[in-house]
């Protein structure tokens, strides 16, 4: 595997811990707004997820379709943490912190010179599409904090 594939496939792979994160997170909270909120967020993920699984199959390469162990124990971690806090609040700081997982992993690969121009471009592309959602998590932790 090239340099790329592996950057992308590991933006893949958190992706897909992501996603099924975030659907877990809809699952746990009581609040329809939020879960469509989290719902939302989940089908952008997947979209970007795709984008990345077909931007391995033009290098070439097998892209992932598998998550992490580091996701499944977030995953865990997450539901834990409900079953002793607030759902929603458990739920939105669990999503918020891996949005700055996904976003501060795509920084440091835009800035690697070892990977492609071309790659970088993207990458610097699917920033700009996860800065939105972060941001739109980070407000909804903020809310939920100050109704604590």
């Amino acid at each position: 595997m090239s340099k790329d594939t592996d950057t992308l496939n590991h933006i893949a792979t958190i992706l897909i811990d992501a996603s099924k994160l975030y659907r877990e997170a809809a699952e746990i909270t009581d609040q329809p707004a939020l879960q469509s909120e989290l719902r939302t967020l989940t089908s952008e993920r997947e979209s970007l997820l795709t984008r990345f699984q077909d931007r391995v199959r033009r290098l070439g390469d097998e892209p992932r379709t598998d998550g992490s162990a580091l996701g499944v124990g977030h995953l865990a971690f997450m539901k834990l943490r409900a079953a002793v806090q607030e759902d929603a609040k458990a739920a939105i700081s669990e999503v918020e912190r891996g949005e700055d997982y996904l976003r501060d992993e795509i920084s440091k690969k835009v800035r690697d010179d070892e990977v492609s121009p071309e790659v970088r471009t993207f990458l610097a592309g699917a920033l700009n599409e996860v800065d939105p959602g972060h941001e739109r998590m980070s407000a909804l932790k903020h809310q939920l904090e100050a109704r604590a």
